[in-house]
């Protein structure tokens, strides 16, 4: 289920509407909004609007009402959705449309002035919702792997990686990870579609490892958690002793 149709769902019922008189409300027919509901179809941006008004809401804080999403970004940089253009208001309302809550859920560990959100935030705008499968096909090309190779890779069917490079389904947090992984790059590089080849150099097995723990412990605590362990981070790298020496950067 997209998070439109989950979003939807909960914003009525919290209202105790039934579908028939928010249906009436927004003056749209009932099926239409069962269909909504039940993810079948998207609803245009002339319908979105008129459903958070049948809901006594905006569609900023409808968009907005769960903290740290994308769509805060958008929205404040261009000081609310009616100033946003209109093919800006189609490309945020085809994001949320599309992907479901579960995917969304790696955007919602990170606040707005974090790179990967501030990412997500440009490509939304500039991009819709192609940009994870247009640089996933981009990657996998630079590869030399077909899809049946990069499936086996990294262990995701054949079927669902054509509807990632389709830009018919998004992957989840975890599988985004396996794929950028797959590919060698981080996750940021396959939503952004570029990779610093002066930042790039090779990790050892053992770093890979550790990096493997260091992610499990992180996404094993709770957001006060990872507050935490980020500080630690940051703070052990002021002590210059913990400090990677530039003759130790390999190229």
């Amino acid at each position: 289920m997209s998070y439109f149709s989950e979003k939807l769902k909960s914003e009525r019922q919290s209202r105790k509407f039934s579908q028939e008189y928010l249906a009436k409300k927004s003056g749209l027919g009932r099926r239409t909004i069962q269909d909504y509901e039940a993810d079948k179809i998207a609803p245009t941006v002339k319908s979105f609007e008129k459903i958070v008004k049948g809901l006594g809401t905006t569609p900023a804080d409808f968009l907005n009402s769960i903290n740290k999403l994308p769509s805060s970004s958008i929205l404040k940089e261009k000081n609310g959705w009616d100033s946003l253009t209109d093919d800006e208001k189609k490309k945020v309302l085809e994001y949320y449309t599309s992907i479901s809550v579960e995917s969304l859920s790696h955007v919602l560990r990170f606040d707005s002035s974090n790179s990967l959100a501030q990412i997500f935030t440009k490509k939304i705008v500039e991009n819709g919702t192609n940009f994870i499968g247009n640089n996933l096909q981009k990657f996998r090309n630079e590869a030399n792997l077909s899809r049946e190779e990069f499936s086996k890779k990294c262990g995701i069917p054949t079927d669902e990686i054509n509807k990632y490079e389709l830009n018919k389904k998004a992957p989840t947090c975890e599988l985004l990870g396996k794929i950028a992984k797959a590919l060698n790059v981080d996750e940021i590089e396959l939503i952004d579609g570029a990779i610093d080849s002066s930042k790039a150099r090779t990790i050892s097995s053992e770093e890979e490892y550790n990096l493997s723990k260091l992610k499990t412990y992180f996404y094993s605590a709770s957001d006060e958690g990872q507050e935490k362990i980020v500080t630690y981070a940051e703070d052990l790298l002021k002590v210059p002793e913990y400090q990677r020496a530039p003759d130790q950067e390999e190229k």
